[in-house]
C-alpha cells in the first residue's frame, strides 16, 4: 500500500507540474522568453569579445600598412639617382623623383639649353598634364585609389573595433575582398611606372640624362638610377597587408561559426 500511495503521490506531482506549465500567466512566459534571449546575447557577447583577439591584430595590421603605402606613395624617393656638377666634378647631387615629385631636380635654361641649374627642393608638377609620360600618370591615379581605399577600410575597421557586434561574417568578407582589391591595384601601379622610361618625350630627356638610357629587355633596371626609400615602404605596406588577409579570414570564419 505504501508503494502504491508513492505511485499516486509522484503521478499527482508530474499532473500539477504539468497544470503549472500549462496554466502559467503570459507575462510570466514572456519574461522566461526574454531571460533565455538575454542569456544567449550574453553568450554571443562572450564570444565576439573573445573573437577580438584575431580582429585587433587585423584592424592593427591595417592601419600600420596604410600608413607606410600612404608615405611611401607622397614621399618623392621612390627613384635615386646622381648628377655630376658641372663646376665641381667631385660634387655629385643626389636626385630623388616619384611619379609625381621630384627633389634636386636639373633644369634647362629655356634661353640657352647648355645651362643647367639645379633646383634643391622637392617639388611636384604643377598639373596632372604636366606628368611626363603616360605610365607616370596612370601609376599616380592607381596607386593614389590603392592609398585612398586602404585608409578607408583601416577606419572602418577602427570604427568596428569599438563595436564589435556590427560586423558579420559578410561585412568581414567584403572587408577581405577589398584589401585583395587594393593589393591588386597597387602592385598594378607600381609594375606600370618603370614603363614611363622608354616613352621619347622631350620633357622625359632630363629623366634620361640622369638615370641613363633605357633597357628594353630589362623593363625594371635602370641604368644609373635605383630604387629608394618610397618603393621600399610600399612594398612592406602590401606584405603587411597580404599578413593582414590572413587574419582578416580568420575573423569571418569564426563569425561564420557562431552568428
Amino acid at each position: 500500500m505504501l508503494i502504491q500511495n508513492d505511485g499516486v503521490n509522484d503521478g499527482e506531482k508530474i499532473i500539477e507540474q504539468q497544470s503549472s506549465l500549462t496554466n502559467k500567466h503570459p507575462d510570466d512566459l514572456e519574461s522566461n522568453r526574454n531571460y533565455h534571449k538575454h542569456h544567449s546575447n550574453n553568450h554571443r557577447n562572450g564570444i565576439t569579445t573573445h573573437l577580438l583577439c584575431s580582429f585587433v591584430w587585423w584592424t592593427a595590421l591595417s592601419l600600420i600598412s596604410s600608413l607606410l603605402i600612404t608615405v611611401g606613395f607622397w614621399l618623392p624617393y621612390w627613384i635615386q639617382g646622381f648628377w655630376m656638377n658641372d663646376n665641381d666634378q667631385n660634387d655629385l647631387i643626389k636626385i630623388t623623383f616619384s611619379p609625381f615629385r621630384r627633389c634636386n631636380f636639373p633644369l634647362l635654361d629655356p634661353n640657352n639649353e647648355d645651362n643647367v641649374h639645379i633646383m634643391y627642393k622637392c617639388i611636384r608638377y604643377e598639373q596632372f598634364d604636366d606628368i611626363p609620360t603616360l605610365s607616370w600618370k596612370l601609376t599616380t591615379i592607381l596607386v593614389g585609389l590603392g592609398v585612398l581605399f586602404s585608409i578607408l577600410v583601416s577606419l572602418i575597421l577602427l570604427f568596428a573595433c569599438c563595436m564589435p557586434n556590427a560586423l558579420t561574417s559578410s561585412n568581414t568578407c567584403l572587408l577581405v575582398i577589398a584589401q585583395i582589391l587594393i593589393i591588386l591595384i597597387i602592385i598594378a601601379g607600381c609594375i606600370i611606372y618603370p614603363l614611363g622610361w622608354n616613352e621619347q618625350q622631350q620633357q622625359l630627356q632630363q629623366h634620361q640624362n640622369i638615370c641613363g638610357n633605357y633597357n628594353l629587355e630589362k623593363p625594371f633596371e635602370l641604368e644609373k638610377c635605383h630604387p629608394s626609400l618610397s618603393i621600399y615602404l610600399i612594398a612592406f605596406g602590401l606584405i603587411l597587408l597580404i599578413i593582414c588577409l590572413m587574419f582578416g579570414l580568420c575573423t569571418s570564419r569564426q563569425y561564420r561559426k557562431f552568428y
